[in-house]
């Protein structure tokens, strides 16, 4: 614990040590990692929290960490980036889990019938989900949905840049999107290549209208294949920050998630969000955005909102008003405390040791 801190903070993930993380001096330590949102969501946690000797850990990453440095009523557990919804291992070991990406896998079953590959993957998720989870959501599903010992939190930004958005009217685009197009590479008979993965099939319908509005209006739609997600990931974030506060209408199509950073970052600056439908979590209860179930209806949405000046402007101003609210650091980590203060109170300091740890498996 540093001398400027009430808490102490680890990053843990699968095959590696934990690091201690120093928040007024934090610097990610793997390239791919970003926490630059959960660093300031966790200082303005510290000013409205009246407790001490918390111990956190951030455990980040799509392969699951299955056991923790230690246990118990001073754990508070962030698990982001595990986009398979389980239920962690240690979630009655520990004082509070807050989750990205839910505890229950979300499909939209409108879609089911229209994509093969969107069913292929729903019931290898839920397989994988009750495989993982079925037990343990039994015993906790309860206290999940009471949010009691755990509740689902937004994704928040990667690597966006804190550059303020240009004025509505002063946009140069009208529309935009810049981000990988295809998953990845697959053998060319494995299944996902003859099917195609919901990601490819929803980005390559929406680059098609994309391509279509282009031509209809040309100047006012920008759009670039990033090339793959890691590519995106490495990146310092400065040009698609640029892009996203000059555009009036940010598209945030799914990846293997129908949750997606661009959704919130398209917020944070004021942009109208067009995405794929997303789950029911409380932040996005009251949320601006406009929710497709297929992109080939893309362009008559654009064409409708361009044709209404003041619908738009409304929007804009909306979203902003809502990434305030419901996601920007200040305001989650209010929510956050609040969970944490009707937990059960800890009994007296204390503190993880996590020297000699095995890398966690």
């Amino acid at each position: 614990m540093t001398e400027d801190s009430k808490f102490r903070y680890f990053l843990c993930r699968h095959a590696h040590d934990p690091v201690e993380i120093n928040l007024s001096e934090y610097v990610d330590p793997f390239v791919d990692v970003f926490l630059a949102y959960w660093v300031g969501v966790l200082k303005m946690l510290e000013v409205l929290l009246d407790a001490e000797g918390l111990v956190f850990y951030i455990v980040w990453g799509t392969e699951t960490v299955r056991e923790l440095p230690s246990y118990g009523k001073n754990v508070v557990v962030l698990l982001l980036m595990e986009e398979f919804c389980e239920i962690p291992p240690y979630f009655d070991k520990v004082r509070y889990v807050f989750k990205t990406h839910g505890f229950f896998p979300y499909v939209n079953t409108l879609q089911l019938g229209a994509s093969v590959a969107l069913l292929v993957k729903a019931v290898r998720d839920a397989a994988r989900w009750a495989c993982s989870s079925g037990l343990l959501a039994l015993r906790h599903k309860g206290a999940i949905a009471r949010e009691e010992g755990g509740m689902t939190v937004p994704l928040g930004y990667a690597r966006q840049t804190d550059l303020p958005g240009k004025p509505f009217a002063e946009r140069r685009y009208a529309i935009s999107f810049i981000g990988s197009v295809k998953q990845r590479a697959y053998h060319p008979l494995s299944i996902r290549a003859l099917l195609g993965t919901p990601k490819d099939i929803a980005r390559s319908r929406m680059i098609d209208e994309l391509q279509c509005l282009a031509q209809s209006r040309p100047g006012e739609v920008f759009w670039a294949d990033s090339g793959s997600y890691m590519n995106g990931v490495l990146s310092d974030g400065v040009r698609y920050s640029e892009l996203m506060a000059d555009s009036k209408i940010c598209l945030a199509p799914r990846g293997s998630s129908t949750e997606t950073f661009r959704l919130f970052e398209g917020m944070r600056q004021g942009c109208v969000v067009i995405c794929d439908r997303v789950p029911r979590h409380w932040f996005f209860e009251d949320c601006p955005f406009i929710q497709l179930d297929d992109w080939s209806e893309l362009g008559p949405c654009v064409n409708d909102l361009l044709a209404d000046p003041e619908r738009l402007e409304e929007l804009h101003r909306r979203a902003l008003d809502w990434w305030q609210r419901r996601c920007a650091p200040q305001a989650l980590a209010g929510v956050m405390a609040e969970r944490l203060a009707r937990a059960p109170q800890i009994g007296g300091r204390a503190e993880a040791d996590v020297s000699g740890l095995e890398p966690q498996l």
